[in-house]
């Protein structure tokens, strides 16, 4: 087993501090903890305890192994501290039970042993809402049980472990706001929710979007939802499906409509974010959320295609455009300088030409043939 001195530590600090901009460090860090603490497997990363969901920057266990660890099946002794201990704590598994026990527990008989493991060491970084940072050491085959100088080395080694994941938690702020801030300068509301809808952070866009009730959608008690009934369900499931696990749905995009009106007023994109706490929040998945004005998104050639695809005239094209960008029969009349029986003569064009006989039909048939966006 290799020795480590106080030059060593220090040398061992800076690499730490380079994984704040750079996680794939972590790798190379962790086969340096198992030489010097005889370490036969290791992994460090985040954990929501909301969600369950894992994001490991370094780890040797098979992914169903690292999503075992907390199943409640296993009865994981260890769990409760590795959930609940304050950061700083460094425990191993017989300052928790004894080994005798530990041997006979179903967690050791179905979790260390078929991986070839006997013994821990775990190691609390930063807790921040439901997200802790944990480093776990494993030692299998003839290894001895970790003792008081495994402890001692991690606490030298604590102050730069613990400022290294508070500061990538800053850091990750900061990115988040330098994105937020892309997307205010076009006018384009971004927010992040968790995989329940909670608000995690939303530019300035994105507030006034919340606020404004042509666009139907809030964020009342600080979750994110929709008020009409089938957009609301169309959104939790988006949002539930990119939170929930690293092979969850790849996002989407829906329109939201005015309540007064009916008609569409924003449409909507959902992505994954399965690395949140790089951006420094409080877990592990979030979704992101784009909000765009559904005015904003009607490409030029809109009115275009429209008139190729059902033989409308330039003012008919124009004035099913504007429906589609979600005005009223009467705004889209004051805009083009028309009268409303003029506006109503073009819309029974309209109607006749696309088969349709409602506005609402009109618009999905506009929105779903012809393309929304660049």
């Amino acid at each position: 087993m290799k020795q480590f001195g106080s030059d060593d530590i220090a040398g061992l600090a800076d690499r730490i501090y380079e994984t704040i901009y750079d996680d794939s460090q972590w790798a190379g860090i962790m086969e340096d903890l198992k030489l010097h603490l005889n370490g036969s497997h290791g992994a460090y990363g985040f954990y929501d305890t909301t969600t369950g969901a894992q994001n490991m920057l370094a780890a040797e266990c098979t992914p169903e192994y690292a999503a075992a660890i907390f199943d409640p099946e296993l009865e994981n002794p260890l769990a409760g501290h590795l959930l609940a201990a304050p950061p700083g704590s460094i425990f191993f598994d017989q300052s928790v039970l004894s080994r005798a026990e530990f041997k006979r527990s179903i967690f050791f008989n179905e979790w260390f042993r078929p991986q070839g493991q006997h013994t821990s060491l775990s190691v609390i970084l930063f807790r921040q809402g439901a997200i802790s940072a944990q480093l776990t050491l494993l030692r299998g085959g003839s290894r001895p049980a970790f003792e008081a100088s495994d402890e001692a080395f991690f606490h030298a080694l604590m102050p730069a472990l613990r400022h290294a994941a508070t500061l990538r938690t800053r850091v990750g702020a900061l990115r988040l706001a330098d994105k937020s801030n892309a997307y205010e300068a076009l006018q384009i509301g971004f927010l992040m929710v968790d995989g329940h809808g909670r608000l995690l952070s939303a530019n300035p866009a994105a507030e006034r979007y919340l606020v404004e009730p042509k666009y139907g959608l809030d964020a009342r008690r600080g979750q994110l939802r929709a008020h009409a009934a089938a957009e609301r369900e169309a959104l939790r499931r988006l949002v539930a499906g990119v939170c929930r696990d690293a092979d969850g749905l790849p996002g989407g995009d829906m329109l939201v409509s005015d309540p007064e009106t009916g008609m569409p007023s924003a449409a909507l994109s959902v992505a994954p974010a399965r690395d949140a706490s790089l951006f420094g929040l409080p877990v592990a998945r979030a979704a992101a959320i784009f909000i765009q004005d559904l005015a904003d998104r009607l490409p030029l050639r809109f009115e275009q295609q429209a008139r190729a695809l059902f033989g409308l005239t330039v003012k008919e094209a124009a004035l099913a455009a504007a429906l589609a960008a979600g005005r009223t029969l009467q705004q889209a009349a004051d805009e083009r300088c028309i009268s409303m029986p003029t506006a109503r003569t073009h819309l029974a064009q309209i109607f006749r030409k696309t088969h349709t006989s409602q506005q609402s039909q009109l618009v999905s048939l506009l929105l779903g043939v012809l393309p929304v966006g660049p």
